[in-house]
């Protein structure tokens, strides 16, 4: 049903109805507060546009979640061209689901502002004193609601400054150390999936999501992106006092430099703006940093990411960074754990070095169409899992292109923090390979050689007895080339990068 929500809302809360429409709203919060009407403090916000293949498993997900018959759901449905809110529709309706209700934008908003105007609408139009946020692309586990949930609390009960909690992680450990950590939690910078907020936190952010949306999302346009303008603004809100809460008792990233990360991100923005987007990640990253708060993640994940096509990522990114390989995220007695632990040495004790082959930086299209986003990306995995990047001899293409900056990332690390080196050698070419067994290395850490590049593995061969006296491994972005030198190689020596991850890791 579709009614203009000034007219009609009061009259219609107090029906027993369980489904309906808000079409076309405007901004009055006097006339709505459902969390007033139907009794319940918590609401679940869930997010879509036009992708009801990945819509339909994340609602048969949230289903099987018992809270599904308690909680009620808000859908935020944007519109467009593009949109199928028709069909997004039919799937919300058909969903087992016992207090659930629709709001269809007239237009298309975009993600940024959808985000942030739906955290508007479940904290000052329905009054939730918290919520839990999901986005099309998250399959949870039927447990899920319950962790977070008691995971908030117990955060809530043992320290003030956790803005939010989520457990959605990017999980690269062994299932004997899944079960070990299986109640570990952490501080995370990475995607902000599946995570429950409090209207206390909300109220600190606000201010800076709401001047972002205003100066940044509202006007943009996909033909002028005002990139420069955009800068201009991060600047501004890095550079302006930051509010720190004294009373705070976890303060895991107080290792870390944050005014240095956004600092040269900054730089970044200014020498080459056109090669750089900000999501809504990096916005609530910076709003949390600003009012002192911190997010914190079970280390072993409840949940899986499916976003194969869209926004974020495509089929070869999708891939690249693992989500293809995610395993089991339902264990036994989730829904009746209530006490966590911190795991406080979040960061990695390990200094990765990317040594790019001698003469590398004179080859711009070989490292600008291939080698560019392949490394790019593993680089971008290890520090969003805590390892600190240096990196060296890099055409300046490849580091102009980087998200995050690497050079500096030295500065995230305690002075007294000592770092084990880690070398690793980008091979994409036979010739990167040739230059390389060439040189003395008298390095003092582990060597691995890091190969991406295609019609390779006969080199490899080649210089078996090379590789075997210069490196400590080899870790292998292709997974032909993986089953081709198998034969090779003992097993133990090669490893993909998602296995060097969990060998590296906890």
């Amino acid at each position: 049903m579709f009614f203009n929500l000034k007219s009609k809302i009061k009259k219609f809360f107090f029906l027993n109805i369980n489904f309906f429409i808000l079409l076309n709203c405007t901004y009055d919060p006097s006339y709505f507060n459902l969390s007033k009407n139907i009794g319940i403090d918590t609401g679940v916000v869930v997010f879509t546009y036009n992708r009801p293949n990945y819509f339909k498993k994340v609602v048969d997900a949230l289903v099987s979640n018992p809270e599904s018959q308690t909680l009620p759901f808000i859908f935020i449905l944007d519109g467009g061209l593009e949109s199928t809110k028709e069909e997004n529709i039919k799937i919300i309706n058909s969903a087992n689901i016992k207090h659930k209700f629709v709001v269809v934008h007239d237009s298309n908003y975009g993600c940024g502002r959808t985000l942030i105007d739906g955290r508007r609408f479940m904290f000052e139009w329905c009054n939730f004193k918290k919520i839990i946020f999901f986005e099309d692309d998250i399959v949870i586990s039927p447990d899920y609601i319950k962790l977070v949930l008691n995971l908030y609390k117990w955060c809530k009960k043992n320290y003030s400054n956790v803005g939010l909690v989520q457990c959605f992680n990017r999980t690269f450990l062994s299932e004997k150390n899944k079960i070990q950590n299986i109640d570990v939690v952490t501080e995370t910078f990475g995607y902000y999936w599946g995570y429950c907020m409090d209207k206390n936190a909300y109220n600190k952010i606000k201010k800076i999501l709401d001047e972002h949306e205003k100066n940044n999302l509202i006007p943009y346009s996909k033909d002028n992106p005002n990139a420069l303008a955009l800068a201009k603004w991060f600047e501004k809100i890095v550079f302006s006092k930051t509010k720190i809460i004294p009373k705070s008792t976890l303060f895991l990233s107080s290792s870390i430099n944050w005014h240095a990360f956004f600092t040269n991100l900054i730089n970044k923005f200014y020498s080459q703006p056109s090669l750089y987007r900000t999501g809504q990640d990096f916005e609530m990253r910076l709003a949390l940093w600003k009012a002192g708060l911190i997010k914190l993640t079970t280390i072993v994940t409840r949940a899986k990411y499916i976003g194969e096509s869209g926004t974020t990522h495509n089929t070869y990114s999708y891939q690249l960074l693992g989500y293809a390989d995610q395993q089991d995220i339902q264990y036994k007695n989730d829904n009746r754990m209530k006490t966590f632990r911190v795991h406080k040495t979040n960061l990695s004790p390990y200094l990765i070095l990317f040594d790019f082959p001698l003469g590398l930086n004179k080859i711009k299209s070989c490292c600008r169409n291939k080698i560019n986003p392949t490394v790019r990306r593993f680089i971008n995995t290890l520090i969003e899992n805590g390892f600190a990047v240096l990196i060296k001899n890099a055409p300046d293409d490849f580091t102009n292109n980087l998200y995050y900056h690497t050079t500096q990332h030295l500065n995230a690390f305690d002075k007294n923090t000592i770092l084990k080196k880690i070398y690793i050698i980008p091979i994409y070419r036979n010739k990167d390979l040739e230059s390389y067994i060439e040189l003395e290395c008298n390095q003092d850490g582990h060597t691995f050689l890091y190969v991406t590049g295609e019609n390779i593995v006969a080199t490899l061969i080649k210089y078996k007895n090379n590789i075997l006296e210069k490196c400590n491994g080899l870790i292998i972005e292709n997974g032909d080339i993986y089953k081709d030198i198998l034969v090779h190689f003992d097993k133990p020596f090669i490893s993909t990068w998602q296995n060097f991850l969990k060998k590296t890791l906890i």
